[in-house]
């Protein structure tokens, strides 16, 4: 990645252009929403290091430039992925870089520029909301979906729609697919999937979808689908407790 810094002070550039910078680039990352089933999957694996792995910062660059004629500053560094993290999971960690220049004029007032931007493994995320975590059989269910560029720009984009039922048997899952359909979102990257589920159980809405380079980008919304004599203290169906 390439990054100009420039120095726009007018005090500094008019007595030096060739001033002296102090640059650095702070990389940061964080998990946006993973499934429930890759959750439970690697949550089982990594325990107490899941979430320290999930989450974190480094400092790339830290050092002190010179200005060239025109005020500029260029800078190449690698934006990599954490490679501690499976690739199962990658696709929802949002890994953002800062870059930060800071000049201290002839009056030796300090001068502070930033700019952020977020990689990501595809060129848009899905999120996927349910409206509630407990829906009684029969209920109509409400799951809001969104599509938005790794800056988070909202971009109308054509997604499969997968309903199923989860559960899971000696730690393994067992996913039955109840529907399908073909939906897109709007010009706001929204779409809001409504429904009847008169299946019991765990119940998993999973957005799929595919960039410019045809990376698969997914967006999983999970609710529970409840008989009319549950109470809301106990509730155990197929392998999963609530």
């Amino acid at each position: 990645y390439e990054v100009t810094c420039r120095d726009w002070s007018s005090d500094v550039c008019s007595s030096d252009l060739n001033a002296e910078a102090v640059v650095s680039v702070v990389k940061r990352w964080a998990p946006g929403n993973i499934p429930y089933t890759l959750y439970r999957k690697y949550y089982e694996k990594f325990r107490y290091h899941f979430y320290s792995m999930l989450r974190g910062q480094r400092n790339i660059i830290a050092k002190t430039e010179k200005t060239d004629e025109s005020g500029n500053i260029y800078l190449d560094f690698p934006t990599e992925l954490e490679t501690n993290i499976p690739q199962e999971l990658q696709q929802y960690i949002i890994y953002t870089y800062s870059v930060i220049a800071q000049v201290t004029d002839a009056s030796r007032r300090q001068i502070n520029g930033t700019y952020q931007f977020h990689i990501g493994l595809t060129d848009f995320r899905i999120s996927a909301e349910a409206q509630r975590s407990v829906y009684t059989k029969g209920d109509k269910i409400n799951v809001a979906f969104k599509t938005v560029s790794t800056a988070g720009i909202p971009l109308s984009r054509p997604l499969n729609i997968e309903i199923s039922s989860i559960a899971f048997r000696n730690d393994e899952m067992v996913k039955t697919v109840i529907r399908k359909m073909k939906i897109k979102t709007n010009e706001d990257g929204e779409y809001v999937f409504r429904d009847t589920i008169q299946t019991e159980g765990f119940i998993q809405v999973e957005a799929t979808g595919y960039d410019k380079k045809q990376n698969v980008v997914k967006g999983t919304a999970t609710f529970w689908s409840v008989s009319e004599n549950f109470q809301g203290s106990y509730y155990r169906y197929r392998g999963i407790e609530l």
